[in-house]
Formats: structure tokens, sequence, C-alpha cells
């Protein structure tokens, strides 16, 4: 069965997210692998009062001693794979400006490579009018947007007559 956009759409949200904040991660990372490596030893179990709190204290303790170890291992291998990554990344600058040389050369070659239109340059146009050298308005536009925007015109029109 094909998943659904929703699905589609909120993995590629997760990978973004874990992209953007992979660095703010990683120092969170870091400092949890310190926090555990020094585990500072509290006897503050004697002002707890009821059973309950002494028992979820216990329990969260057995889990924390539990899962630590597995946690460790997964941060120290996240750790080395994005210092891997850095190492890879600053090769390939490296081989990216030996291909390339010098800056004069980059921009000669970037001047070259650029397209040439035949006739009269490209048209620029005012943005409150949004209309072409034809009269036509971009194709992104619903026909709803254009009527509005024929309105206001029109409007700015009568309005410069009237005056």
């Amino acid at each position: 069965m094909a998943k659904s956009l929703r699905s589609k759409w909120k993995r590629k949200m997760k990978a973004i997210k874990r992209v953007r904040y992979s660095d703010k991660e990683l120092i969170r990372l870091k400092t949890m692998i310190d926090k555990s490596q020094q585990k500072d030893t509290n006897n503050d179990k004697d002002k707890d009062i009821s059973l309950r709190s002494k028992w979820k204290r216990k329990m969260k303790a057995i889990k924390r001693v539990r899962y630590s170890d597995k946690e460790l291992i997964r941060l120290k291998t996240m750790i080395d794979k994005s210092q891997q990554k850095d190492t890879n990344n600053d090769k390939d600058k490296d081989i990216v400006m030996k291909s390339i040389g010098s800056e004069k050369e980059v921009k000669e070659a970037l001047l070259v490579d650029t397209m040439e239109t035949t006739g009269s340059e490209s048209v620029v146009t005012p943005k409150p009018k949004l209309l072409d050298e034809f009269g036509h308005y971009p194709q992104w536009m619903n026909q709803r947007q254009v009527k509005k925007q024929q309105n206001k015109r029109k409007v700015k029109r009568l309005k410069s007559k009237r005056k």
C-alpha cells in the first residue's frame, strides 16, 4: 500500500530538522557523555517521603544504568561519523580548489557559460504592474489574483483622472 502524501511530508520535514539541528544535537550529546562519565552521586533519597516516589526513583536509576551503555556507544559512533564527514568535506574542498584554479579563470568561465539571448535584452517590468511586455500577467497568478490586480489598476487610473 502506498504511503500518504502527509507521511512523506513528515519524513521530509524530519530529515530537514535533523540536518538543521545536527550541530546543537552533537553539542548536547557531548555534554551528556561528559555528565555520564562524571556520575555525581547524591544521597538525597532520604528526603523522599512517599514510597511511590522512592520506587520511581529506584526504577529510573535502573533504567538509566541499563540504557546508558547503549546510548554512549550510539553517541560515540555519531560523533565519529560527524568527524569523518568533516574531514571528507575538507578533502573535497581542496580538490575543487585545485581543479578550478585562480579566481580570474573562474570568472572568465562563468562569463563564457552565460546564455546569449537573441533580439532585445530581457524586459524588466515594475512590480506593481506585474505585466510583461505583451500585457499578460505571469503564469503563476491565478484568475482571482489577476482580476484583483486589474481592479486595483482600474481604481488608480480613475483616481488619477479625477484629480
